[in-house]
């Protein structure tokens, strides 16, 4: 993950929990109305969380809207996310905005 320290942004691996055990353990919630991602770089590892049958489809949470920023957008990161915006207009689910 990227961390904003006195010099800059460097990377530093952190203790890191689930999105839907976080959902579901530690806030009890199965109905998120609007969340909020902004994860420093870690966002690319979590998309796959919104597809149908995706982790938050398995633990039965819905999420209603949802507002990701990302972060340098590399290549990589860029045919990733175009895969992801891809499946999330095949499948229907969500709506994206700019």
């Amino acid at each position: 993950m990227n961390i904003l320290g006195n010099h800059g942004y460097f990377n530093k691996k952190v203790p890191s929990i689930s999105l839907p055990y976080f959902l579901k353990t530690i806030i009890h919630e199965n109905l998120i109305d609007g969340l909020w991602i902004d994860a420093e770089g870690a966002e690319y590892s979590m998309l796959h969380h919104f597809y149908r049958n995706g982790p938050l489809d398995q633990h039965n949470i819905t999420i209603c809207q949802f507002n990701i920023e990302i972060h340098q957008p590399n290549d990589d990161r860029k045919r990733q996310f175009h895969k992801f915006f891809q499946q999330m207009m095949d499948e229907e689910r969500y709506v994206f905005f700019k």
